[in-house]
């Protein structure tokens, strides 16, 4: 399934999807929850169609790819962000996937190395604190 990312909603919704499921294979209803309002606080969407046609199409796309798939359309999802994202709107987004990741009020080492991989490739600075062992 080969995906271009037309829509910079659509690959912010599957940037966030990748991260909720990908980390533990599980998208529960607090994720999905902060998804949706990470999305609409990211986004300049006009109406509540836009924001569930950004999230559908993610789903769909998320959902029909293996596991290699997933990560070529998460590559490319992450090409148009950095296109198109001021830095602003960048540290904006990172912040919403932070939050994503909190939804569970259980932050994996996967997850946190997601947010930080994405964060450069966005080129925005995080800091992150390491639990003690």
């Amino acid at each position: 399934m080969s995906t271009s990312f037309d829509d910079t909603g659509v690959a912010m919704a599957y940037v966030l999807l990748s991260c909720a499921h990908g980390s533990d294979g599980k998208l529960g209803s607090r994720e999905r929850n902060a998804i949706v309002e990470r999305l609409a606080g990211s986004l300049d969407v006009v109406s509540a169609s836009d924001l569930e046609h950004a999230l559908s199409v993610a789903v769909k796309q998320y959902g029909g790819a293996d596991v290699v798939e997933r990560g070529g359309q998460l590559q490319s999802a992450l090409d148009r962000l950095k296109a198109d994202l001021s830095s602003v709107s960048a540290e904006r987004f990172v912040r919403a996937l932070i939050r994503v990741v909190d939804a569970d009020e259980q932050v994996l080492p996967v997850e946190r190395d997601f947010v930080l991989g994405v964060a450069q490739k966005l080129g925005v600075a995080v800091e992150v604190a390491e639990s003690p062992a």
